[in-house]
């Protein structure tokens, strides 16, 4: 035999999506997550059965801005022929953060491509007066804590116009 037979395989990748990514921890209400003016808050995000492995991202997207990617984020990987990514972020939300939206998205690393991005969940904020938190959204009524330091706590409500503590002295 003059020549040697050379056998060529084909070479194939083989890709599998993701499932969309899904928010597990804090888990959403209706849609929304709720988290402290200040204080830290961690969020989850689950992206199941890709090859290969996926990166998962979390973003923030504050109305009238474009979205940014949250940067202080850990990992986790289990691989069982597909791959489960779950990252978590820590962020600390401000009174600027009000009403921003939050996703999450996997994508293969390389490809700029988007694989799936997550339903968007709205981050809603609670401020801090006096040890006790209230909502941020209260506009028109607030509730505010009178101690009537010879028996105990009353409640009032007053119009915003003649309360003595304002939505304003509430986000500091």
């Amino acid at each position: 035999m003059l020549f040697s037979e050379v056998t060529r395989f084909p070479r194939v990748n083989v890709s599998v999506k993701p499932a969309k990514p899904v928010i597990t921890r804090p888990q959403p209400v209706n849609s929304i997550i709720t988290g402290t003016n200040g204080t830290p808050l961690n969020v989850t995000c689950l992206s199941v059965g890709g090859y290969p492995q996926q990166t998962v991202s979390w973003y923030k997207n504050r109305t009238g801005e474009n979205p940014t990617k949250l940067s202080n984020c850990d990992s986790m990987v289990e691989n069982q022929t597909l791959y489960n990514v779950t990252e978590t972020c820590t962020l600390t939300p401000t009174k600027d953060d009000k009403g921003a939206k939050l996703y999450c998205q996997s994508s293969y690393t390389g490809q700029p491509t988007l694989l799936e991005k997550s339903d968007e969940v709205q981050l809603q904020l609670l401020c801090k007066l006096y040890k006790m938190l209230l909502s941020c959204e209260l506009y028109k009524l607030l509730i505010c804590v009178i101690v009537n330091f010879s028996t105990s706590v009353f409640f009032k409500t007053y119009r915003k116009s003649t309360l003595w503590c304002s939505p304003k002295s509430l986000l500091t």
